[in-house]
């Protein structure tokens, strides 16, 4: 509610709740990014390209900070795995557009998978 200031005690419990709720879910995300052979860089693309589908190199460079030769290298390792694909762009075949593939969108939902019969 607008105007109302949240109590002290109350985002304390919230947070100690939510730092208690990592720790369990944590591990089983791990695992099962490890099952999929993905570490946290190539997490890091997946993730991104879920929200920015058709991505292009320079994209994703900029959002991870580092420089397109390093994305290329990841995208390359996502691509062999079978968890990215690569399109020439329609516009300007310069530009490769960068998309999950249904590999590469089962790896974020067995994470939500593993951990939903976990917490059952």
């Amino acid at each position: 509610m607008p105007g109302r200031t949240a109590r002290p005690e109350l985002i304390r419990a919230a947070l100690v709740a939510y730092w208690k709720s990592l720790a369990i879910v944590d591990p089983l995300r791990i695992e099962a990014w490890d099952d999929a052979r993905v570490t946290l860089p190539l997490l890091r693309v997946i993730v991104y390209l879920r929200e920015h589908t058709g991505a292009a190199t320079g994209d994703i460079a900029r959002y991870m900070s580092v420089t397109s030769t390093n994305i290329t290298r990841l995208v390359d390792r996502l691509v062999q795995q079978g968890l990215v694909k690569r399109e020439e762009d329609p516009d300007d075949r310069r530009f490769l557009r960068h998309s999950l593939t249904e590999d590469g969108e089962a790896v974020l939902g067995n994470v939500q998978q593993k951990a939903t019969s976990f917490v059952a």
